[in-house]
């Protein structure tokens, strides 16, 4: 075998050229937690930066909405109006639609 005609003097040249001491475990300790770090706050900084995009785009869908809300409620407001001028509604019934609408009006 191979092993057997190793020496201790090899040995011990062997362990000073390759073994880690504690310092340089240390040092390489502390990079690798400096480099999960930044890798923690750009994970952290992309998060908020997604998550403010998800608000930006769910504010342009609820102003989107509430403009063909807006335009769905005209519609019906006047359909009521038209009703209410026709005599085919009372009132007391054109007042009631017009309080249950999404944007309530006040009555004709």
């Amino acid at each position: 075998m191979a092993n057997e005609n190793t020496t201790t003097d090899e040995i011990m040249d062997f362990l000073q050229d390759n073994m880690v001491v504690k310092g340089e475990f240390n040092e390489f300790r502390e990079e690798v937690n400096e480099r999960f770090e930044k890798v923690g706050r750009d994970m952290r900084t992309q998060k908020l930066e997604i998550l403010d995009a998800i608000d930006d785009k769910l504010a342009y869908l609820k102003g989107d909405l509430v403009i063909m809300m807006r335009k769905e409620d005209k519609k019906v407001t006047e359909l009521i109006r038209v009703l209410a001028q026709k005599d085919m509604l009372s009132p007391e019934e054109t007042a009631r639609l017009l309080e249950i609408q999404p944007f309530p009006q006040s009555s004709v």
